[in-house]
Parts: structure tokens; sequence; C-alpha cells
């Protein structure tokens, strides 16, 4: 296999006001967000700037090689619109060594439809997350409020991602390993995550 062809499809976000227009988030070597207008007939890669180049991972020996491109790269575990904008997309994910327990959490937004990405800084270092970043949840009865699961619990966001806060009461140390989060589309009140070793 050609270790520069690995890619794996990841997360699937819709518009929810043009079902024809669908983001996917990957990971691999060719890691990163695509997007289709035509309803997934075609899809064009969207990633640049912080997506191609990571100056914070340090990079292993021989750049270009098989050995380079597998161990450092991009995962985007999930992908949505925000229901408060069409314009506005978020993606959570990890990057760094293969093994996810090796990744720093990360997110990046787009406020124009996916053309171009920024990443979302947190509070406690310059570009990442304390530990890669799995669900994200957001609510049209929440205009701009952002909820993420990761391997350290739930982060919270009133404000778009320009601050954020843990949410973490409640968790056994077993439930702050969070995987996927996701609203009660009839109650803006009521938050599910799916963990890795301690259940809903």
């Amino acid at each position: 296999n050609d270790f520069h062809e690995y890619y794996a499809m990841l997360s699937l976000g819709v518009d929810p006001a043009n079902p024809n227009r669908i983001f996917l988030g990957s990971g691999g070597c060719w890691g990163g967000p695509y997007r289709s207008t035509d309803g997934g007939t075609t899809w064009v890669r969207r990633a640049q700037g912080y997506m191609e180049f990571d100056s914070e991972v340090e990079q292993p020996a021989g750049e270009g090689t098989v050995e380079s491109w597998f161990p450092v790269h991009l995962e985007l575990f999930d992908i949505d619109v925000a229901p408060w904008n069409p314009n506005r997309i978020f993606t959570t994910g990890g990057r760094g060594q293969f093994t996810s327990a090796d990744q720093f959490g990360l997110m990046y937004t787009s406020i124009d439809g996916g053309n171009n990405w920024t990443i979302v800084h947190e509070n406690s270092r310059s570009d990442y997350f304390s530990a890669p970043t799995s669900g994200m949840a957001m609510h049209a009865g929440r205009p701009y409020e952002l909820f993420v699961s990761g391997r350290d619990g739930v982060h919270v966001s009133v404000d778009e991602g320009a601050t954020w806060a843990k949410m973490n009461d409640g968790l056994s140390a077993a439930g702050l390993l969070g995987q996927n989060i996701s609203f009660d589309d009839d109650d803006a009140n009521r938050l599910y995550m799916g963990t890795i070793s301690s259940g809903v």
C-alpha cells in the first residue's frame, strides 16, 4: 500500500438550510475538511494554513518519506454547520502521533462556508486543547454555544469558541473519556455523551 494515499472518512456534516452542501472530516495523510455543493457527487479538499503544517508537533526525520507521512497527521472526528449561521463551520480533532493518546486536541472554524479555516484557541495552550477532541454538539435553541467532548471531559463555550470552560461535574474518571456528544433535538437542556468505557 502507498501510505501517501492513506485517508479515513471520519465525520459528516450537512447544512440544514441546504442539504446539497455537505462537509466531510477526514484523517490520515490527506486529512482535513472536504466540501460538496452537489449532494456528494463531487468533493473538494479545503485544507490549508494550519492544517497543512504544524510547527508545534515535532516532525519526524525524513520529511516526505513514508515514515514521516504516516505518524504525524490530522484527524477530524466531527464537523458541523452552526444552526445559527450556515457560513459558520466547526470541526474537532487531533493532530500528532498516530495513536490518539499521543495527539493534541484541536478545533478549526470557518466563517465563509468552508473556504478558509482558522484554529480555535483554548485557554491552556497556544493552539491546542489538552486532549484530543472527539465530538461536538450545537443546538439551534442555544445560539453561539459549543459543547465539545474529549479525552478529558466536556469543554463548553458560550461565545463561538472565543473562551472555554470545563463542564465535568458528575462525570467519573472513566466518564471523562468522552466520544460523541449530542443534544436531544426536542430539548435544548438535554445533552447526551457516549464515553469510551463508562457508557452514556
